[in-house]
C-alpha cells in the first residue's frame, strides 16, 4: 500500500516554478523573505513551516510563529490547517505581545527581580489613555494632543535604553513617558509596548532565560518583521546569538518599492541567504544604485535603515 503525500509536500511542488520560492523553502538555516503583495510570500514561510515540523523540529521541542496582530495569526493558522498543520502542541502562533506576555514575563520576570505589577495585568486601551492622559496634565498641563501620544510611542519603540544620551535629548516626551510609565504601575497594569520593553530586557540580561528559549523552541519564524519595530529585532538578534534558527518574512509596504530594515540585519544572517519572490522585489529605482542603498529614516533614532531593493 503505498503512503500518502503530505499535503506540504504537495504544495511544495508548486514553488519550484519561482527560484526565490525553492530557495527559501529548501534552506535550512536563518533567512530572510523580502517580499511584496501577491508573490507567494504567505505560502512559502507557511509551507516551510509544515515542514519544518515534519522532518526537524521533533517533540517535546517546538516552533513559535510571532507576526504583527491577530488577523496575522488567523491567516497562518487557516493556511496552516489546509496543510495539516493543527497541533498546538507543536506550534506557536502568536503575535510578538502575546509571545512576550506568556513566554517571558509571565513565567520568568519574578525570577529575575523584574519590576513589573503583581499580577500581571495589560491596561486596556481605554486605561492607557486616560494614564497617558493625566501624565501629559501632572507634566506638561493641559490635554495631550494626539500627535504627542503617537510621537511617544513611537518614542518607546525605538529608543528602549533608557540610560543614553538620545532618550535624554528628548526632554517633554521622556518626562510624560516615564510618568505614565510610573502611573502604570501604581495602577497595577502593563501596556502592551511595556510588554515587549519587558520581554527584550528578559532576553538581553539573562543568558539563562536565552537558553530557556532556545530549548523549547528551536526555530522562531518572524512574520510580517517590517512592522514589529526595534525592540523585537534586538530579542531576534539576542535568539540567534543563542543559536536559535530564525526564519523571517519581510513584506514591502503597500506595494511600493521601499521597506524598513533593521540596522545590522546584512550581517546577522549567514552567508546573508536573503530570497526575493517575484518581479515587485527586482525593480531598478531612480535613486538606488544595484545592490542595497540604505537611507536614515525619519524615526528619532538611527536604529533602523529604509532600504530600496534593486536588482
Amino acid at each position: 500500500m503505498n503512503a500518502v503525500t503530505p499535503p506540504y509536500i504537495k504544495a511544495a511542488e508548486d514553488l519550484r516554478g519561482n527560484e526565490g520560492q525553492w530557495k527559501a523553502y529548501q534552506s535550512t538555516g536563518n533567512c530572510v523573505i523580502l517580499a511584496g503583495p501577491g508573490s507567494g510570500k504567505t505560502k512559502t514561510i507557511t509551507v516551510k513551516i509544515a515542514r519544518l515540523l515534519a522532518e526537524d523540529v521533533r517533540r517535546p521541542r517546538r516552533i513559535a510563529c510571532i507576526t504583527y496582530s491577530n488577523a496575522c495569526v488567523g491567516e497562518l493558522r487557516s493556511r496552516l490547517i489546509k496543510l495539516g498543520i493543527d497541533n498546538s502542541d507543536r506550534l506557536l502562533l502568536s503575535t510578538v505581545h502575546s509571545f512576550c506576555l506568556t513566554e517571558l514575563v509571565l513565567p520568568y520576570a519574578a525570577m529575575t527581580g523584574l519590576d513589573v505589577p503583581e499580577p500581571l495585568v495589560v491596561a486596556s486601551p481605554a486605561q492607557a489613555r486616560k494614564l497617558f492622559g493625566d501624565a501629559y496634565r501632572a507634566q506638561l498641563g493641559g490635554n495631550a494632543p494626539n500627535w504627542f501620544r503617537t510621537a511617544c510611542e513611537k518614542l518607546r519603540r525605538t529608543i528602549p535604553d533608557r540610560d543614553g544620551d538620545e532618550w535624554r535629548e528628548w526632554s517633554r516626551e521622556r518626562r510624560v513617558i516615564e510618568a505614565y510609565e510610573a502611573l502604570l504601575l501604581q495602577n497595577g497594569l502593563i501596556d502592551f509596548d511595556g510588554l515587549v520593553l519587558a520581554g527584550l530586557q528578559l532576553i538581553e540580561k539573562h543568558a539563562w532565560v536565552r537558553r530557556t528559549i532556545r530549548a523549547k523552541y528551536p526555530v522562531v519564524v518572524i512574520d510580517e518583521y517590517q512592522d514589529l519595530g526595534l525592540p523585537l529585532h534586538r530579542i531576534v538578534l539576542a535568539l540567534l546569538r543563542a543559536g536559535v534558527r530564525i526564519p523571517a518574512r519581510w513584506k514591502l509596504q503597500h506595494g511600493a518599492y521601499y521597506y524598513r530594515v533593521p540596522l545590522g540585519l546584512e550581517a546577522m544572517w549567514d552567508d546573508k541567504k536573503f530570497f526575493r519572490l517575484g518581479k515587485r522585489c527586482r525593480k531598478r529605482t531612480k535613486r538606488g544604485r544595484p545592490g542595497w542603498s540604505p537611507m536614515r529614516t525619519h524615526a528619532p533614532s538611527a536604529n533602523c535603515w529604509t532600504a530600496m531593493p534593486t536588482k
